[in-house]
């Protein structure tokens, strides 16, 4: 169960942190 939730927590850790990079990303190409 422990296991799942880590899973979970990472996998919506690495959506949040691919948006954030798009983000910046599309920022940086603003400049």
């Amino acid at each position: 169960m422990s296991s799942a939730v880590t899973a979970g927590v990472a996998w919506v850790g690495g959506g949040v942190g691919t948006i954030g990079s798009s983000v910046d990303w599309g920022l940086k190409q603003r400049r």
